[in-house]
């Protein structure tokens, strides 16, 4: 199994949180922010975030550095199908 955190900034401090993900078609990480939470409004204020995935069976890790944004819309759908297959508890939320 891989987790992930997603680090962003609150109010120009660090902050983390675990996050569920997939990989879209082009291997780029996916994952749904619920709006009013700490991590979307960081994103919202401000889009550079790092996203730390550990290997659980190897303990190998891997840090990605980018922009957070929302999908373009036609990939949308399908990663968020794509998402809740992976992550079916992510329908409760």
């Amino acid at each position: 199994t891989v987790r992930g955190v997603i680090s962003t900034l609150a109010e120009g401090a660090p902050f983390s949180a675990p996050v569920d993900f997939v990989l879209n078609d082009v291997g780029e990480p996916v994952f749904i922010l619920k709006e009013g939470s700490p991590t979307h409004a960081n994103v919202v204020a401000n889009s550079a975030a790092a996203l730390l995935l550990i290997d659980e069976s190897t303990a190998q890790s891997l840090t990605l550095i980018g922009k957070v944004g929302p999908l373009p819309e036609q990939e949308f759908a399908q990663s968020h199908v794509d998402f809740l297959n992976v992550h079916p508890v992510a329908r409760e939320c």
